[in-house]
Order: structure tokens, then sequence, then C-alpha cells
């Protein structure tokens, strides 16, 4: 972004707009913070950049950004295992339970592999999604819309538990008439 140019003349960048914003964020927040200079060109890299077919770049980023977007990602994690207790508490009322939920998340290889090491955000849609799932059985529909259509706009794999959440709704509220009502709040919030 430090060279002008936008999200998709970035070699490599394939991902939906909100992930690249919440980048352009990111990278503006930790230079404002004095974190250092985010990356650099590396001259002797130039020559993989014309390879046709391939998406490589000759920017290399600096370790300090390195440390902050993977302590962000890390504090995703956490905030995603925080979800995962609340639901565990909330169904069985049990700390125990709750922390053990927690662990088998934050704990994972799979989630490790992803998350910490590869530096991918998965994990923030499915946060979202997460989310949307808690406010869903709590009745908050319009809120869940929009944390389901945000986390559609980084990932399309959220979209999948659209037809799931209406079946959900359609179920619970059937005898009491707000079904369209609630369906048209949950609509809203995601077409925002």
């Amino acid at each position: 972004f430090e060279s002008g140019q936008g999200l998709y003349e970035i070699a490599g960048f394939n991902y939906a707009p909100v992930w690249g914003y919440i980048l352009g964020t990111f990278s503006l927040v930790t230079e404002s913070l004095g974190l250092g200079f985010v990356g650099e060109r590396v001259t002797e890299g130039l020559v993989m950049e014309s390879q046709s077919g391939w998406f490589l770049s000759a920017y290399a980023p600096s370790m300090t950004f390195i440390i902050a977007f993977k302590t962000m990602i890390y504090l995703i994690d956490i905030a995603v295992g925080y979800v995962i207790y609340r639901f565990v508490i909330d169904r069985y009322r049990d700390n125990k339970k709750g922390i053990m939920g927690f662990s088998i998340w934050f704990l994972c290889p799979f989630v490790i592999a992803v998350g910490a090491i590869g530096g991918m955000f998965d994990a923030l849609s499915a946060l979202m999604v997460m989310i949307c799932i808690y406010w869903v059985l709590n009745n908050k529909y319009f809120g869940a819309g929009l944390m389901l259509g945000i986390a559609t706009m980084m990932k399309l794999f959220p979209g999948v538990i659209v037809p799931i959440l209406i079946v959900y709704i359609i179920h619970k509220h059937r005898s009491e008439h707000t079904v369209l009502k609630n369906i048209c709040l949950a609509a809203t919030g995601f077409l925002l």
C-alpha cells in the first residue's frame, strides 16, 4: 500500500476487499505506533515478480511487522477461544468444561498451524460466525446478520450457514408468528 498501488495491483493479493482494508489499517497503526517500517523491496527478488503464472513479490515484511501481525492473529485465536468458553459456560454452567473447550480450540495443532505459523486470518471469519451464532441463540438477529455478512465478505465459507440459520429461526419462532420479522432483521444486518 505504501507504494501507492491499489489492493488488486499487489502481486498475490487474492482476498476480498475487507481483509485488504484491515491490513491497510493495521499497517497505518503499526507505523503510527513507531513499530518501524512495514517492509521493503528486495531488488534481488525483482526477477521473481516477472515470472508469469506465479504470484511472487519482491516485497519483504520487516520482523517487527511480522511479530505485530502474528500477535493480532494470536489475539483473534484467544477471542475465538473465549467465545467457545462462553458457549460452553452458557450451556453446561461448568467452568471446567468451559476451560476445556477453550483449551481444545487454542491448543489444536491445526489452529496453531493456520494462525500462528501461516498467518492466515480464517479465525477472524470464524470468530464472527461464532458471535453470529451466539447472538442468534440469544435472539439478537440484526447483529447476528451483520456479523455473518462481514464474515462472508472476508471469506466465503461463512455463507454456508445462512440456510441453517434460517431453518433455526423458523423452527424457534414458528409458534410466536415472528419468523418473518426475525429473518428480515437478520437479512438487513447481513446485507449492510
